[in-house]
Parts: C-alpha cells; sequence; structure tokens
C-alpha cells in the first residue's frame, strides 16, 4: 500500500468518525433541559411499641428542587405486614396544608415479601396545590384494622423504633405520576428475582 492509498484511507476513516459523531449528537439530551423537581422525604414512627393496634408513620416532605412540585403527583408507599388479614382505617390526624387535602389507601403485595406483605399509599387531592421550592409540610397518620386488633411493627421493613424525630429513611419509597420532566420513582425496595 503506497502513501497515497493510506492517506486517503485515513481520510475516510476520518471523515466517517466525524459522520458518526455528528449523527449521535442528534439524539443527545437538549444541553439545557428543564430542572427536574427534587422531594426529600423524611419519616418517623409516632408510636414505637413494637406491638401495637394502630401503626403511626409521620412524614416530612421537603421540596430540594428549584421547580414547584404538584403534589396530587406524589405518593409516598410505608410497608408493613397486617398480622391477621382484616379490613384496615386511614385517617390523616394532621397535616400542614390541611388533613383534607391527604389522601390513602392499602395495597396487598404479591408475593409477600420478608417484612411487608402490605403497603400504605399516602397520597394528596388536587387541591392539595403545589409544594414551593424550599418549603416542606409534615403529614401526621394512623393506620389500624377495623376489629383493632394489634399489628407487630417489629417485623414491618419500613418501621423504624430508634427515631424520635424527622430522619432520612430509605425504607419508605417515593413515587411521581410519570409525567414529563419529571423523575421515575424510586424502584421498589425488593429486587426482582
Amino acid at each position: 500500500m503506497g502513501k497515497r492509498e493510506m492517506k486517503s484511507g485515513y481520510l475516510f476513516l476520518m471523515m466517517l468518525f466525524i459522520l458518526v459523531n455528528a449523527v449521535s449528537n442528534l439524539h443527545a439530551a437538549p444541553p439545557h433541559s428543564a430542572p427536574v423537581p427534587g422531594v426529600r422525604v423524611q419519616m418517623y414512627n409516632g408510636n414505637t411499641s413494637p406491638v401495637n393496634n394502630t401503626i403511626f408513620p409521620w412524614f416530612k416532605i421537603t421540596n430540594t428542587g428549584r421547580v414547584p412540585v404538584k403534589l396530587a403527583d406524589l405518593k409516598i408507599r410505608y410497608y408493613y405486614t397486617i398480622d391477621g388479614e382484616r379490613r384496615q382505617n386511614f385517617w390523616c390526624d394532621w397535616c400542614t396544608i390541611g388533613a383534607q387535602h391527604v389522601t390513602g389507601r392499602f395495597e396487598r403485595i404479591h408475593p409477600p415479601r420478608r417484612g411487608a406483605d402490605y403497603y400504605f399509599e399516602l397520597g394528596f387531592r388536587p387541591e392539595a396545590g403545589r409544594l414551593e421550592p424550599g418549603r416542606s409540610i409534615e403529614v401526621h397518620n394512623r393506620l389500624a384494622k377495623a376489629d383493632w386488633s394489634n399489628y407487630n411493627q417489629k417485623n414491618d421493613y419500613s418501621f423504624n423504633p430508634r427515631a424520635r424525630t424527622y430522619v432520612d429513611w430509605d425504607k419508605i419509597t417515593v413515587h411521581y405520576e410519570r409525567k414529563p420532566g419529571l423523575p421515575k420513582a424510586k424502584p421498589s425496595p425488593w429486587k426482582k428475582h
């Protein structure tokens, strides 16, 4: 192979490299994408008795981002064992923005996992509005079975017997409605096998 052929081969490779990079940059994210809201959720149990007829998950939600967060798009899940299948009730005893704006539901986990066969999902009604950057709200909840039988919190995944005030706690999950510009939900605490 002569110098001339090597030079044209080299030029061909350089042009190919430039073309490939140009095409791949067409699919790259824009350099100034819209800010994504950040949410910090802290928690503690309002009653830390290991055996109790009521579970008290209390949450503090802080907007750590740069844009308002629509509260109706936010869900928080608390994982526990029901310890005897019964109908369950939820009450919001107090919330900074008004208890009437808080929703709650119970969901059975199939198959049950170590430390949880149910989760309680806290949410908000559309009228709850937005959480502005740098602002926080608190939500105090109670969960109980219809017959007031006891829960054994010692074996509950989300139960924290040590905290006496709001702490970061990685045994709850935070979820956002899937809408453009919002982060994906934090994954389930259990990996699929």
